[in-house]
């Protein structure tokens, strides 16, 4: 009976195989994320066949744009809750799976899952995500920044080369990474505000904003000749959706002589094709100048890039962007700002199964609260934070098949030694119980 079976699963395996290639992969690549991880366990030819570079790069490039092509027949990628653990002075990083079931108050840790260490002679700090990949920037000088991307669900990290800025002290920067479907690259951006002169009693010092690109697998950075608009400040809203990045900032009022009235709540995104800036237009959100942009957030919402605005103390609305190409955005959602709602002071959101979790930094001072919205019942549940005193922030991710291993060295398991010091990165398959004693020893 088993040599029947075993017989019958390799006259399917081979003639699925004997299929041609072209019909094959795209047989593949309408299947989601974990089907193709099953399947590589099937044969080496189908291992091959799914970790190859290029098949890995067109199936990303369609779950990246199946929100926006109907076409793409890619189901879409339920995201993933993921922990992070910060130390007081941000140089160790514990990153941990999460579950939430919606039926109960308390977010567990995943038995068994990876856990991603990062301990460092620097601090550093999440900067962005994209799928599966957190962006991690540390600061070696005021000149000088040296970046690093880690995979939490597959315990990857590679080191970016670093960025120079040609000023004498930078004062902000801020990181995004994207999609180039012409050239089926993946992309990272960063923008730079720093000043092009000593500070002088006499004059005021100009603020210069430069943007550079880093092509995933290269060695250096380039500048771009795309111009950023002047005077922006920007917030810690930054989100990837359609392939490119999003950045929630405040753009002078060029119409208004008040200084209060001046600051304008945008939308500033990235093409990473055409290697250019440009805004994205709402339609509510530019009337509201003067108020602060710690009551909106942006997020990548099944797909679609979203808006939540809390501005008002009577309902919360959730904008999506529906047509992309044209920018239309469309209402999704309007709620009552009652109880639960009513106190809700929130900090980050993004995207779970069922919905929006929102993180209200005002409930306790500890960060451990969470609320989860579901949209299909429009229902609000608290969910408790349980473990540590240290800074705890929930992120999303969404799985798929990009493995930094394609782009360099990666560095799992072991110390790493850079111009800024060590820095260690360690990967576990169990339950940590020692999280507070780890940060506290370190």
């Amino acid at each position: 009976m088993r040599t029947e079976k075993r017989m019958r699963h390799s006259s399917c395996n081979t003639e699925l195989m004997d299929l041609p290639i072209e019909i094959l992969i795209n047989i593949l690549l309408r299947l989601p994320v974990n089907s193709l991880r099953s399947i590589q366990c099937v044969s080496k030819a189908f291992l091959d066949t799914v970790d190859d570079l290029s098949f890995v790069t067109l199936h990303t490039h369609r779950l990246l744009s199946s929100s926006t092509d109907c076409t793409s027949n890619v189901p879409r990628q339920v995201p993933r809750l993921m922990l992070l653990i910060e130390s007081s002075k941000g140089k160790g990083n514990i990153t941990h799976p999460l579950i939430y079931h919606g039926d109960n108050t308390t977010l567990r840790k995943i038995k068994h899952g990876n856990i991603s260490r990062v301990w460092s002679r620097l601090p550093y700090i999440l900067s962005s995500a994209f799928c599966n990949l957190f962006l991690f920037r540390g600061k070696i000088s005021s000149k000088a920044y040296l970046p690093f991307l880690l995979d939490p669900l597959k315990g990857e990290v590679l080191m970016l080369p670093a960025a120079n800025n040609t000023g004498l002290s930078c004062q902000c920067d801020s990181y995004g990474m994207g999609f180039d479907s012409l050239t089926n690259n993946f992309k990272v951006v960063r923008i730079s505000q720093h000043t092009n002169e000593k500070p002088s009693c006499n004059k005021m010092v100009k603020m210069v904003s430069v943007a550079e690109v880093l092509v995933l697998g290269t060695s250096s950075w380039l500048e771009i000749y795309s111009v950023l608009p002047p005077c922006l400040r920007f917030s810690n809203e930054i989100a990837s959706a359609h392939g490119d990045t999003h950045w929630l900032v405040l753009r002078p009022n060029e119409y208004s002589t008040v200084q209060a009235e001046s600051d304008l709540p945008s939308i500033l995104s990235f093409d990473f094709k055409k290697e250019e800036f440009y805004w994205t237009p709402h339609p509510t959100l530019e009337k509201k100048s003067g108020t602060s942009l710690a009551l909106f957030h942006l997020l990548n919402l099944r797909g679609s890039l979203a808006l939540v605005d809390g501005s008002s103390d009577i309902h919360m609305e959730i904008w999506g962007l529906k047509n992309y190409d044209k920018k239309e955005w469309v209402l999704n959602y309007k709620i009552d700002m009652k109880h639960p709602f009513r106190n809700l002071h929130v900090s980050a959101c993004g995207e779970w199964e069922h919905g929006i979790f929102f993180q209200d930094t005002c409930y306790d001072h500890t960060n451990r609260s969470i609320f989860f919205l579901d949209l299909t019942s429009i229902s609000m549940n608290l969910a408790k934070l349980e473990g540590s005193k240290y800074y705890k922030r929930i992120f999303t991710c969404t799985e798929s098949l990009m493995s930094l291993r394609n782009y360099g060295d990666l560095r799992t398991g072991l110390k790493l030694e850079t111009q800024a010091g060590e820095i260690w990165f360690t990967l576990e398959d169990q339950e940590n119980q020692n999280d507070e004693k780890c940060l506290k020893d370190y």
